[in-house]
């Protein structure tokens, strides 16, 4: 295994944002890796956050508008975040400086939502992604397929997922063979309950359909190494400095966030303060101010990595 000295985002955005909208979600998935965290819904506490998560908007758009960056990439997490109207919600980041939204979705909602949501994002000029995750515990293959068909050609980026486990491996040959009929791109994620050193030294089989490529690492030797997902990073045997399949050695390394990179958890961003404080921090999105430069990390290993840059020097 080798030591990085360098993680470089090759996403083409200047500024990311990771937005936690909800733990509430609509299924209740065995091998969830939120299920810790996870909340039934019920119309009220729907209504609720989602009048909630509307001023969270108004206030990111202004945070937005205060940058310098201007190809700005707005990844939306949950829980399940298409319980809400979606639209609505993102009506209220008025600021053009957003180019693409992301989001991850159980495909619960019939077609004619996302179909929707990508009109809506094309009248704004936004580009829409969606990792659509097939929990077959609450659809069939053959459902999941029908709507993809339908939902293929009319969003910008079309991902399928699918949990992997030594139970299902008939179900995910199944899976990939559909996904490659398709010529969807796909990855097969690993089940948390499986014990996590033989799912890193499994790794995790992606698609032969080629994608944009998420990072580029540098090692200390000077060699440097393409990943086209953060999970391939994550389980490659060559990488020195990661723990478990979510922790990223980052102790004494700089990175960008709170600088082009913040992590919000429902309506507070977890970031530095200028003080210089560690990233886990609360911090309300109406109070938070961007850091000027990038910072020295103070935590031996991150658990908040996502689309931020990571480097020995500055």
């Amino acid at each position: 295994m080798k030591e990085f000295v360098k993680i470089k985002d090759l996403t083409p955005n200047d500024f990311n944002i990771k937005w936690r909208m909800t733990n509430l979600c609509n299924i209740h998935c065995s091998y969830c890796i939120r299920y810790k965290h996870r909340v039934d819904i019920n119309d009220t506490c729907v209504k609720e956050n989602e009048d909630k998560l509307c001023e969270v908007a108004r206030d990111i758009s202004k945070l937005l508008e205060k940058t310098k960056f201007n190809n700005i990439r707005l990844n939306l997490i949950g829980g399940e975040v298409t319980i809400f109207d979606l639209k609505r919600i993102l009506a209220n980041i008025t600021t053009d400086k957003v180019k693409v939204i992301n989001i991850t979705s159980n495909l619960m909602r019939d077609v004619q939502y996302y179909i929707e949501l990508a009109d809506f994002c094309y009248s704004r000029n936004i580009k829409l992604s969606i990792c659509f995750s097939c929990h077959y515990e609450f659809i069939t293959l053959d459902k999941y397929f029908e709507k993809i068909n339908q939902l293929k050609g009319k969003i910008d980026c079309l991902t399928c997922e699918l949990v992997s486990n030594d139970k299902n491996q008939e179900l995910c040959k199944d899976f990939i063979a559909r996904c490659e009929k398709c010529d969807v791109y796909y990855f097969l994620d690993a089940d948390i309950r499986q014990n996590q050193a033989e799912a890193r030294e499994k790794g995790l089989l992606t698609s032969s359909k080629k994608k944009e490529p998420r990072y580029k690492v540098t090692f200390a030797d000077g060699t440097e190494k393409i990943f086209e997902t953060r999970n391939q990073f994550l389980t490659s045997k060559e990488i020195k400095g990661t723990k478990g399949l979510k922790f990223i050695q980052t102790g004494g390394m700089y990175c960008t966030n709170s600088y082009n990179y913040i992590y919000i958890e429902f309506d507070k961003v977890n970031g530095r303060s200028s003080s210089g404080s560690g990233c886990h921090e609360l911090i309300p999105v109406k109070d938070f101010k961007l850091l000027d430069k990038p910072a020295k990390c103070n935590s031996d290993y991150c658990t908040i990595c996502g689309h931020m840059d990571l480097f020995k020097e500055l």
